[in-house]
């Protein structure tokens, strides 16, 4: 997509701009940050396609916080074991 909205150039849905927005606030981020480049986090999970098929917007999952690099902007998760 050509627009203006950082948003745009990612594969994130329009309608879950909002949500995506909020999740990157907690994490540090806005959507301006994309334009920098933020890691492409979807490298680290091995079967992105099983995991979004169990998943969805909105829904509440447990993770175990691995690692928190605050200088990086950086958190490690896990939904291993729990």
């Amino acid at each position: 997509m050509n627009g203006t909205d950082p948003l745009d150039a990612t594969s994130v849905h329009p309608e879950s701009y909002e949500v995506t927005r909020k999740l990157m606030a907690k994490l540090g981020y806005s959507a301006d940050d994309l334009r920098g480049g933020i890691p492409d986090i979807t490298k680290n999970v091995k079967n992105t396609a099983a995991l979004a098929e169990e998943l969805s917007v909105g829904d509440i999952v447990e993770v175990k916080v691995l690692e928190v690099d605050p200088e990086k902007k950086r958190i490690a998760l896990t939904m291993k074991g729990i």
